[in-house]
């Protein structure tokens, strides 16, 4: 039977899925706390989160009989795919699987910064009848909504803006009008054009070199006095200097950062305790929903590979004639 290495915790249901074709094996099955790799040299496929050293050489040469690489969820900035090419490895990703579990959380958090809804929770525990100035809120309605990004999850953003009668503008070079205009949205030709439009700035892209950093001093200046920033995508898209700098000016009401710089991010990063940030540890993804969907896809994809025939979501393609057989 195959073996499967994993990092994660994968819900009794989906290791159901996987344990009809494959053995489960790593550090959630059998914890070794001086060596959690110690199980991977018996691989033969790997489904892996955000933490795995999948960018360091010494994890392919020791995992010699690792065929294929599943990085669970869309992001795989956290792979080093020629890498993993160069050793045969074939990469995998399930790009569909948290389209709607992180769409919900970035609307989620578009509402509980409208409402204080955080706040007032932490303002009530602590024993307090908060004033209303204090804990006063805005409605939605009318409300701008950017998006920077306008993917299956920045799609999905929209659609429920639109429900509660948000206008949707966005930026993204690789949306034609006509598809923004289906999905009610006024795209935009310039990215700059954004920021003082919008009363809520979401981000929906990958980390890439020119993504990077994009949210810096320059584009929180030109953010609309008073507005707010939801970040679901990636951590590194953001200077978090620059914005705890605008957070403490006021410029920048508020922000809600589910990614960050630094994942873990520091017990002392200051943007952790600003009243005016909601903070999650990287949960988007983190429903049962979304997993049932990442471990089926990742499954089937695993074993199309064994046998031989090219899967959907190989992130790789060049690595085909190459890769590491029995």
């Amino acid at each position: 039977m195959h073996k499967v290495w994993y990092d994660l915790g994968i819900p009794p249901e989906a290791c159901a899925i996987i344990g009809k074709e494959a053995q489960l094996i790593g550090p959630v099955e059998n914890p070794d706390p001086d060596d959690p790799l110690t199980e991977l040299e018996e691989a033969d496929a790997a489904f892996i989160g955000a933490v795995f050293p999948a960018r360091e050489k010494a994890t392919y040469e020791r995992a010699r009989k690792l065929k294929t690489l599943t990085r669970l969820g869309i992001g795989y900035d956290s792979v080093d795919v020629q890498l993993a090419t160069d050793h045969g490895v074939c990469v995998l990703n399930t790009p569909d699987a948290p389209t709607e579990s992180t769409a919900e959380l970035a609307f989620g958090f578009i509402l509980d910064l409208a409402r204080n809804i955080t706040n007032s929770d932490k303002t009530m525990k602590a024993g307090e009848w908060p004033k209303v100035k204090k804990q006063r809120g805005f409605e939605l309605v009318g409300k701008t909504l950017g998006l920077v990004g306008l993917g299956r999850i920045g799609g999905r953003v929209a659609e429920m803006a639109r429900v509660f009668g948000m206008r949707v503008v966005a930026y993204d070079p690789f949306v034609n009008e006509e598809r923004a205009r289906q999905m009610g949205v006024e795209l935009l030709k310039d990215l700059t054009e954004l920021y003082p439009l919008s009363d809520y700035v979401s981000l929906h892209l990958p980390s890439l070199p020119e993504t990077n950093g994009m949210i810096n001093k320059e584009t929180l200046a030109r953010m609309k006095e008073g507005s707010f920033l939801v970040n679901v995508a990636r951590g590194a898209l953001v200077v978090e200097a620059d914005l705890l700098e605008a957070l403490q000016s006021g410029h920048v009401a508020g922000a809600a950062l589910d990614v960050w710089a630094e994942e873990p991010t520091p017990p002392d990063n200051p943007l952790r305790f600003l009243e005016n940030v909601i903070a999650t540890p990287h949960i988007a993804g983190v429903t049962l929903e979304m997993m049932l969907k990442s471990i089926t896809v990742a499954t089937r994809d695993m074993l199309m590979i064994l046998r031989g025939e090219h899967p959907p979501n190989l992130l790789n393609p060049e690595v085909w004639e190459k890769r590491r057989r029995d």
